[in-house]
């Protein structure tokens, strides 16, 4: 189906062609912002940063008008019956210096396109899918691949500048109905100091190799390939011989690195050494997924808050996570959609102590933070927040949240405001005031969002078909 759209005056003066979205299809929404680009201009990596924190300084306009929308083929996860490992059954990209690049696991393709118009600028052939997001430093392109290696293209051209093999060799074995790598490069690359870390292999007995790259030269750092067969107690509570199976984009925090489980919590290295801290696989039994993020004191995994130190669960939280240094941003849409604001600069863990029935101790820990903000309202599945507002997509819909009062205190975008907007008299804002809250903006798209971007003065939605 195609239907014409013309574009306002402000964008352009000419009709543009609007494709009906479907799956795998990313849709740009840009804003009119003619303000000088931020520093924090750029998604570089999956969930912006190395931390994965899913939040960005950006101060996006108040309106955002659609300027372009790209079908793609639709994506065939690499695990159609596992539903904690949908990493590939839609598109991830990021954006850097006015581009945006996006791996295709149907044609092993990792593609560069122009953030203004949409147009295809190069393209890299790799030899195996691309399940994940790639990373972008330095005027650098970093991603991995089911055949096994970790490439490094120039941003610009899309010249292969070097490729790491993550496995022993170059066996290939057969994939969802592909040729792959015995040893397939799913712990996703992600770049901090001049470092690229990521991780091959899925399978502990076939051994597990996580690895640090320069990311200029190519040559390695240090390399971990003892995790696969290591005697821990399992889920069922027997001692084996097993270990991490990386799937998933890796997390920095400080000194430490994460790398995700794809169904399990993930396991925590030294990413100077290399070294294993600790992987507490029994100890959270059915916990987990291949989506981490973490700041320096805590990471998020699974509906679950960890202390990044000991890995230790500390609370429960449902749903779409985002944070930044002083704030944790959560929808929750176990009963009534909602958006939550939490204070993170002062959550603190404590200990609660009870007897159980044959009057034995037991210890239980729990994070104390203050709730800031509340409110009910559609949309979250995907999350980001850019600059002073959280925005949330859902089925058919893209919202932006714009926090008042005591939910969000320093909100630079008071210049867009309306002055009738700051009326302390209003009913509106007496209603904002108990909400500490309210959708300022919000847009129709087709199918569900399943990520959101925000880069190049631009809102990115990326959607698949609907359910």
């Amino acid at each position: 189906m195609r239907f014409t759209l013309h574009l306002s005056k402000q964008v352009s003066t000419v009709h543009r062609r609007l494709y009906a979205v479907v799956a795998g299809v990313w849709l740009l929404i840009a804003s009119l912002s003619a303000a000088a680009r931020a520093a924090d201009d750029d998604w570089p990596m999956w969930r912006h940063d190395a931390g994965r924190s899913g939040t960005t300084s950006l101060e996006l306009a108040d309106k955002l008008h659609l300027h372009w929308v790209r079908e793609l083929p639709t994506p065939e996860p690499a695990w159609p019956d596992q539903a904690k490992l949908d990493f590939d059954d839609h598109y991830e990209p990021v954006v850097a210096d006015g581009r945006l690049f996006i791996g295709s696991p149907l044609t092993d393709r990792l593609t560069a396109y122009r953030t203004d118009t949409g147009e295809e600028l190069w393209h890299f052939q790799a030899d195996g899918p691309i399940r994940f997001a790639p990373a972008v430093a330095d005027g650098r392109v970093f991603f991995t691949s089911d055949d096994g290696y970790l490439y490094c293209l120039a941003a610009d051209t899309g010249q292969l500048l070097w490729r790491f093999r993550g496995g022993p060799s170059d066996r290939k074995i057969l994939g969802n109905h592909r040729l792959i790598s015995t040893w397939p490069a799913r712990g996703a690359p992600v770049v901090a100091d001049g470092v690229v870390y990521f991780a091959a292999s899925i399978w502990p007995f076939m051994g597990i190799f996580v690895h640090a790259v320069d990311a200029e030269t190519g040559a390695a750092i240090w390399t971990n390939d003892g995790t696969g067969s290591i005697f821990i107690k399992q889920p069922h509570d027997s001692d084996s011989f097993a270990g991490i199976a990386p799937q998933g984009p890796l997390v920095v925090a400080g000194n430490r690195l994460l790398v995700p489980g794809g169904r399990s919590v993930p396991a925590c290295f030294d990413r100077h050494s290399g070294k294993l801290l600790y992987y507490h696989l029994a100890a959270n039994k059915r916990i987990g997924g291949w989506r981490v993020s973490a700041n320096d004191r805590f990471f998020f995994n699974g509906g679950r808050v960890f202390e990044l130190e000991t890995g230790r669960g500390v609370e429960t939280i449902r749903g779409s996570v985002v944070f930044d240094d002083q704030r944790l941003y959560n929808f929750d849409n176990t009963f009534d959609p909602r958006y939550n604001v939490f204070s993170l600069a002062d959550a603190k863990v404590v200990v609660e102590r009870k007897k159980d029935r044959r009057g034995r101790v037991r210890e239980r820990f729990k994070l104390d933070m203050d709730e800031l903000a509340e409110i009910e309202a559609p949309g979250g599945d995907a999350l980001l927040k850019a600059g002073s507002r959280i925005y949330g997509g859902t089925t058919n819909r893209v919202v932006a949240i714009e926090l008042t009062s005591n939910g969000e205190s320093d909100n630079s975008a008071d210049d867009h405001r309306d002055s009738d907007d700051d009326d302390d008299n209003s009913a509106d804002d007496d209603e904002e005031e108990e909400s500490n809250a309210r959708i300022v903006w919000e847009a129709e798209v087709e199918g569900p969002a399943v990520r959101l971007i925000a880069a190049d003065d631009r809102l990115f939605v990326v959607t698949r078909r609907g359910k």
